[in-house]
């Protein structure tokens, strides 16, 4: 029988094999795709971001898109089932629109569709707005893409003058990624404001508004 001090042992083992390997491959993407994401979707794998522990981190973001959009307009990259808007007090808000590229996600956010607000199935590497937004908010997503800092480039486009970037990342064990990512996103925007949430025992998650810059 495993005691609970060789237990205790084995998961700090586990945990510094963990690390390590984030070290030595920190810019190996999580590899989620469609197909993937419509199978978790569709077995509930992903309901506890409903769950009273995941409201803190929401929290944060809805807060600072009531702060950067309120009267204006917000496009979600990865939206999932609409969570986000959830926590959202809707009538601030001119236009809200979400992007997933899981249809069984956005199939189920489109229940809360109205005239202001639009939920598609794309891929945001492609994917084109038909606008410009306030706000462009990347909500745990961009670990999922092979290059992250050109996936935000993509929007700049699409955001208004004076506009923000949103972006929410989990700094946790395997935190090399972010890190990683952090700095390619701080070499080339402003962070305006940052916010670091605890929801769990060690689950910790960073939340910072970017400026994005103005065209020459």
């Amino acid at each position: 029988m495993i005691t609970r001090r060789v237990e205790r042992a084995l998961v700090r083992a586990g945990n510094r094999g963990r690390r390590l390997l984030s070290i030595l491959k920190p810019y190996e993407p999580m590899g989620q795709g469609k197909e993937l994401l419509d199978s978790q979707y569709a077995s509930a794998e992903w309901d506890y971001l409903r769950s009273i522990g995941e409201a803190p981190r929401f929290g944060v973001v809805s807060a600072y898109c009531r702060l950067l959009a309120s009267g204006g307009s917000i496009l979600e990259i990865g939206c999932g089932e609409g969570i986000l808007l959830e926590h959202l007090d809707r009538g601030r808000f001119r236009r809200f629109a979400g992007v997933d590229i899981s249809s069984v996600a956005v199939d189920r956010a489109r229940v809360l569709e109205d005239d202001r607000t639009t939920f598609t199935c794309a891929d945001a590497e492609a994917h084109v707005p038909d606008r410009a937004f306030d706000l462009v908010v990347f909500n745990e997503v961009l670990e999922y893409f092979d290059d992250p800092l050109a996936l935000v480039r993509r929007y700049e486009p699409f955001v208004e003058p004076g506009g923000h970037f949103i972006v929410s990342m989990f700094a946790g064990i395997h935190t090399a990624r972010t890190r990683s990512i952090w700095r390619w996103l701080e070499s080339r925007y402003a962070v305006v404001a940052h916010t670091r949430v605890a929801t769990h025992r060690d689950h910790l998650w960073n939340v910072k508004v970017l400026r994005v810059p103005t065209p020459a």
